[in-house]
């Protein structure tokens, strides 16, 4: 199975709980050796915009965060192609997006 995942997951972006030290280690451990890691590229700011507007964007990039979740965003699209032919899955860092079109 492959697994969409990047090492930039493991950093740090807030003080949110889904931000912790030491969240993806765990699946990490549990997955080693029986799952094909895929690495991620991030999103285009045009595939971004599909689902978020231009203020919640802006927003994020002020949070200083904006690479990290567009990178999340890179591996969720990423996986949807892949498990469009065979099963795969995403290891997710952030929990800043919101949609559709961010209220």
């Amino acid at each position: 199975m492959k697994v969409v995942y990047s090492e930039e997951y493991k950093q740090v972006y807030s003080y949110d709980p889904a931000s912790n030290p030491g969240r993806i280690e765990s699946i990490e451990f549990a997955l080693a050796g029986r799952v094909d890691y895929i690495e991620p590229q991030p999103a285009s700011e045009e595939d971004i915009a599909l689902v978020h507007t231009s203020r919640h964007i802006a927003e994020v990039r002020r949070e200083g965060v904006y690479e990290i979740a567009a990178l999340a965003a890179g591996g969720a699209i990423k996986a949807a192609e892949i498990g469009l032919s065979e099963p795969c899955f995403a290891v997710m860092a952030i929990s800043i997006f919101w949609s559709p079109k961010d209220m």
